[in-house]
């Protein structure tokens, strides 16, 4: 009967026997078996089964289940959904609908749900899915805020401001990028280079570049770690592309380059990505260098399909880049 209970946090999709035993830490093949024979589970053979959606519903509403229920359940995906922000987490991809279902059938959370919670939020925001991401961010928000963690909470918001700025919401943006900052400055956070760098992001993508120099200025005279390199160098590119200063803007590429060939993040990151994206739009805004904006763009675009289908937006949207460029280039 317990064990029907466990299954019901699984999303309802079917599952083999060996993913069931790896979460669970045993073999389950004949308890499994004799649950589909007595029409509990939904068996498509011997070693795929599935939890009928009315069956989950059932027990999930009249046997809610809280985080200290299920303890080595929320280990394994601890340990198989932990993130880091300058890792490839293709391979953790196929984990996020197994831990979505989890946080969405418990009735309580604690820390390790909300660990789980939020790792799973970058990872949904990662592979583009924005509005599931703020969900599971907001989730973490608000323990954050209950259990007064204002070392957590300033990287929350901070999270929550990259999120809404994908949504396209920039009055949301800037306010959980404030709130994130302030924090951070009270503190004297040794994250608050990453505060700076999504405000100067933000506000240089807006058109306030002046403003935007500011903090590339700041950030520039702090200890910042190696890692930060490359999305700081990156930010130089865009300032000095639309300020129009093609010297400046080479000295950014160059440091850029170099710190990604010394592979200082994952080399399929996408902080690479949008570097070479970067790269592309100087040349061909600024330099009409068709054959050199052609060349990162495809670049772009090799990285890019390493992360994400070919139906993504921002692989279309590359695609349609590069058509336009081949068309310019040969004219």
């Amino acid at each position: 009967f317990y064990g029907l209970v466990l299954l019901s946090l699984f999303p309802s999709i079917n599952l083999h026997v060996d993913e069931i035993n790896r979460v669970f830490g045993g073999d389950l093949s004949d308890d499994l078996s004799i649950l589909s024979k007595k029409g509990w589970l939904i068996s498509v053979d011997k070693e795929v089964f599935k939890v009928h959606q009315i069956i989950k519903e059932f027990f999930l509403f009249n046997y809610p289940m809280h985080s200290q229920d299920i303890t080595p359940m929320i280990k394994y995906y601890l340990v198989n959904i932990e993130w880091n922000e300058t890792d490839h987490p293709s391979e953790q991809k196929k984990y996020m609908i197994f831990v979505k279902s989890l946080i969405d059938s418990l009735k309580g959370y604690d820390e390790g749900i909300i660990i789980l919670a939020n790792n799973v939020a970058m990872l949904y925001r990662y592979f583009g899915f924005f509005e599931i991401a703020l969900k599971y961010m907001l989730i973490v928000k608000d323990f954050d805020e209950k259990n007064n963690n204002d070392t957590n909470l300033a990287q929350t918001y901070n999270n929550i401001g990259n999120v809404y700025h994908k949504l396209g919401d920039i009055d949301n943006t800037i306010k959980y990028f404030e709130l994130s900052m302030d924090i951070r400055e009270k503190y004297n956070d040794p994250l608050l280079s990453e505060s700076y760098l999504a405000m100067g992001s933000l506000l240089s993508e807006n058109g306030y570049v002046d403003i935007a120099k500011k903090y590339l200025d700041i950030l520039e005279n702090m200890e910042i770690n190696e890692k930060s390199f490359i999305p700081i160098s990156n930010l130089g590119i865009l300032i000095y592309t639309k300020l129009k200063k093609p010297k400046l803007v080479m000295k950014y590429i160059n440091a850029a380059l170099s710190f990604i060939n010394n592979k200082i993040v994952d080399e399929n990151h996408l902080y690479i990505a949008y570097t070479y994206n970067n790269i592309s739009l100087f040349y061909e805004k600024l330099l009409q260098d068709y054959n050199l904006a052609i060349h990162y763009k495809q670049k772009q675009d090799e990285l890019m399909k390493k992360n994400f289908s070919e139906e993504d937006k921002d692989s279309k949207n590359i695609k349609t880049d590069l058509e336009r460029l081949n068309k310019l280039n040969s004219l």
